[in-house]
């Protein structure tokens, strides 16, 4: 996909990438054990709340995808109400069970299609794979987290499989104490991989194709 102008709302899907509690909330495990500043991530699942609330005036539920992140949790790790501590400055953040496998203040609505994954690209799930082929979905538009390791990883699959991607610079965040890793992520991806835009100009383009 060259430009927006590229765009068919019938044949794209917003995929929403790992807006779970375990990245994105200011008491996860992320932020108190691994001192990552999460505000980035905990300020784009805000801005979800009215992204999807225009979205879904237009997506029908089956095309508003989630996909989320599931860390194995180990018998020798301790406890965390967030997750178990590995010690040594490593946490597992999204383990099944735990606060931190929870979705951080968007969530999905009835209909919308969850994909649970075990890496960090989402292709990684043979079901998201095969249900973009049944809805015969070939453009997808990314937002979430981590911008630069599981959103990056996820969109630059789709690419490589012949997927148009889309990626929304202000609904996408990584650490926000390494803000050159988000802008190196972000610069790479626009050149190589996918249209850059922003959310307003996104809801423009779907609001205009959905008029005509």
């Amino acid at each position: 996909m060259k430009s927006l102008s590229a765009l068919d709302i019938k044949k794209s899907a917003i995929v929403i990438v790992d807006l779970q509690k375990g990245y994105c909330d200011p008491q996860s495990d992320c932020a108190n054990l691994l001192g990552w500043d999460v505000s980035g991530a905990d300020a784009v699942a805000q801005m979800h709340v009215d992204f999807l609330k225009t979205v879904r005036e237009i997506y029908p539920s089956e095309r508003v995808i989630w996909l989320r992140m599931e860390e194995a949790a180990h018998s020798y790790a301790q406890n965390t109400p967030y997750g178990p501590h590995l010690g040594d400055g490593f946490a597992e953040l999204c383990v099944r069970g735990t606060a931190g496998h929870e979705y951080h203040i968007a969530k999905p609505q009835r209909g919308e299609p969850e994909f649970v994954k075990f890496h960090a690209s989402g292709f990684s799930s043979k079901e998201f794979s095969r249900y973009l082929e049944s809805q015969n979905i070939t453009q997808l538009i990314f937002t979430g987290v981590i911008a630069s390791r599981c959103v990056n990883a996820t969109l630059v699959a789709a690419s490589a499989l012949g997927y148009g991607c889309i990626i929304l610079n202000d609904l996408v965040a990584g650490p926000s104490h390494i803000p050159e890793e988000i802008e190196q992520h972000m610069k790479v991806t626009g050149m190589f991989y996918a249209v850059r835009t922003s959310s307003l100009q996104f809801i423009d383009k779907i609001n205009e194709l959905h008029v005509a």
